[in-house]
């Protein structure tokens, strides 16, 4: 999506962090064999239109 863009550690020029904080999450629940969900929403049209 043009409007969210992020990263991981280690990325230089992507300072959004928003992606490393959902892995670990994820991660996370993965390692305490929890359910954890996740929903994505995402714009019927593209921007602007």
């Amino acid at each position: 999506n043009q409007f969210f863009i992020s990263g991981l550690s280690g990325d230089d020029i992507i300072h959004n962090r928003v992606l490393e904080a959902l892995y670990r999450r994820v991660l996370r629940a993965y390692n305490e064999k929890k359910s954890f969900r996740v929903i994505v929403v995402v714009p019927l049209l593209p921007g602007f239109q």
